[in-house]
């Protein structure tokens, strides 16, 4: 069975990236139950509000308490718009039902305490409390205007018991209120006053009774109602401080699982690094020592080895060569020929092999020697760490999984480009809307840094264009010179008539970062001399974006260039052909 190369090489870099993906999911799971925990913990501050809410409406009624009832009232009611929305967003969670339940009864409960207080009076000449003062100062001012003084008397000790009542919520002051109205009246009836007069005082006291019955039954009604609303918070708080000290245990479980699993990742990552790199490796320092030998003279040397890859089969090939050239010296220049252009081809190869393991060696590196390294303090000094020391290690991870997966993107594309996988299928594009496209979705990138991504064109240009290649080569780019660009710069992206070739269009990316050296823009576009730079930020950068950019433009039958000035800025060009012409101007 034949394991090519290329093989070998998806094997590694599929395994890491599903053992990545692995982690990132587990880690996305932990942080999702975070939140959830976050949303129970709301709930029970939203209902601890609520009750304070409720509770600062049991004050005497003054002239402020009007306002204090509206505000306390608008605010229950956003609490418990909140709590529903909370609870349907946690409605998968079976002890949420019952949580709904409760605080469906808690809300009906509190929605007719506030209607009670109403009802009561929101001051004291307002409801029926109101109209309880307004009675018995009617009976008042009649016993004044009679000068009934026994009366008057009798009048007092029910203010006083109506007050005892007040303060003390006992039932038999009720009574008593009632039997000292009732001496009222006899007294009345026993003085000399006329009857139309002892009719009215009558009808006043009777009036007064009715008021002060409604004021008992709503009073009886709301402490009713209070003890009851104390019963349903209690168990509504119990129950959902049940849930998040059950969840932040299941977030705990988790979380010392991800450290394992980080090892784990990393132990498994460096194995097959080395496992794959090996098996590369040596069969090409084999076959290298054969190679230098024949070039000495040497023509009994064979290449021993047995892989059945692509280098095996350059063993057998030149082994059999070799056998060629000592059977036939009457060729032997032909052949020399031969085995020096396959010796170039063969270097050329070493070359990009070297590259690969340079990339991978290098890339790599950093960001495993980064998990292997927060692994080891995390297992160390877990216990010792709160949650955001935690998660500002994660967030390290996290940044080095993404450098990992940027270099693996950028080698894979590149890998199928040089094998002749990636297909070219241009087809008629809308210029304007693939680069807005392609800044909205790396805006957020640019913002985090304060810089000014803005984009010109001039035309509406369509072009012929392979849309996948086409978005690679601007999302490069762009990335690039975000990394390069200090925080409050600027990058704009313009599209042009190129005046070389009137069949193209040339696209800019200018940015105001810190610009390259004569030097190194010589090896911008070169695999043997590519190199990398960290970003304004210390990004991290794998060097084959632009190998990728010069090859895609190439398949285009167009041309990429850079001009640059160190500390003012650089300018990529590159030329893409035109479908239609049609002479607009858009800037936005």
């Amino acid at each position: 069975m034949k394991i090519r190369l290329f093989t070998k090489m998806i094997f590694l870099t599929g395994s890491i990236f599903v053992l990545m993906a692995v982690v990132i999911a587990f880690s996305w799971y932990s942080f999702y139950l975070n939140n959830k925990n976050e949303s129970h913990a709301k709930l029970d501050v939203l209902i601890l509000e609520s009750s304070q809410l409720r509770l600062e409406m049991l004050i005497r009624r003054d002239s402020a308490f009007a306002n204090l009832y509206s505000t306390n009232r608008e605010k229950l009611r956003s609490n418990f718009h909140t709590i529903d929305s909370l609870m349907a967003i946690l409605q998968k969670d079976a002890r949420i039902r019952d949580l709904a339940q409760i605080k469906l009864t808690y809300a009906n409960m509190v929605n007719e305490y506030i209607q009670l207080i109403a009802e009561m009076g929101l001051n004291e000449n307002d409801g029926v409390e109101g109209k309880l003062r307004r009675a018995v100062h009617d009976i008042e001012r009649k016993l004044d205007e009679t000068n009934l003084d026994r009366a008057q008397v009798y009048l007092l000790q029910v203010r006083r018991r109506e007050k005892d009542y007040i303060m003390r919520h006992r039932f038999e002051y009720v009574q008593k209120v009632s039997e000292e109205m009732t001496k009222v009246i006899d007294a009345v009836n026993q003085s000399k006053i006329n009857d139309t007069t002892r009719e009215e005082i009558e009808l006043l006291a009777a009036n007064y009774l009715a008021s002060f019955s409604s004021f008992v039954d709503i009073s009886i009604a709301m402490n009713s109602l209070e003890q009851e609303m104390n019963l349903v918070e209690i168990q509504f708080k119990k129950l959902i401080r049940k849930i998040v000290v059950e969840e932040s245990a299941n977030i705990a479980d988790l979380q010392s699982l991800l450290i394992y699993l980080f090892a784990l990742t990393l132990i498994i990552s460096i194995v097959l690094a080395l496992i794959v790199s090996r098996s590369i490796a040596n069969p090409v320092a084999h076959l290298q020592e054969s190679v230098m030998k024949v070039s000495e003279g040497d023509l009994t040397t064979r290449a021993a080895i047995e892989s059945s890859d692509e280098i095996g089969e350059l063993a057998k090939f030149f082994n059999e060569m070799v056998k060629n050239l000592s059977e036939k010296n009457e060729t032997i220049l032909e052949q020399q020929k031969k085995l020096n252009r396959q010796y170039d081809e063969l270097k050329e190869m070493n070359i990009t092999k070297d590259k690969f393991f340079s990339i991978i060696a290098h890339d790599l590196k950093n960001p495993i020697s980064s998990f292997l390294s927060v692994s080891d303090f995390l297992v160390g000094r877990f216990n010792d760490l709160t949650k955001d020391e935690i998660r500002e290690f994660l967030d390290e991870v996290h940044i080095s999984a993404k450098n990992v997966y940027e270099l693996l993107e950028n080698l894979l594309l590149w890998s199928r480009s040089q094998r002749g996988l990636l297909q070219y299928n241009p087809m008629v594009l809308d210029l304007k809307t693939l680069i807005v496209n392609n800044i909205d979705l790396l805006r957020i990138n640019a913002e985090a840094k304060e810089i000014q991504l803005t984009c010109k064109i001039h035309n509406q240009y369509q072009v012929y264009s392979d849309p996948n290649m086409l978005n690679t080569i601007l999302r490069n780019l762009i990335t690039n010179a975000t990394k390069f660009t200090s925080e409050g710069g600027k990058i704009n992206v313009l599209a042009t008539d190129y005046d070389d070739n009137p069949e193209f269009c040339c696209i800019m990316v200018a940015d105001t970062g810190i610009g390259i050296s004569e030097q190194d823009m010589k090896k911008l576009f070169n695999l043997e001399n590519s190199f990398s730079t960290n970003g304004t930020k210390d990004e991290k950068g794998t060097g084959l974006g632009l190998i990728l950019c010069r090859d895609f433009v190439s398949l285009h039958k167009g041309k990429i260039w850079v001009e640059s000035q160190l500390g003012k800025g650089s300018t990529f060009y590159f030329t893409i052909p035109l479908a239609k012409i049609n002479e607009e101007y858009n800037e936005f």
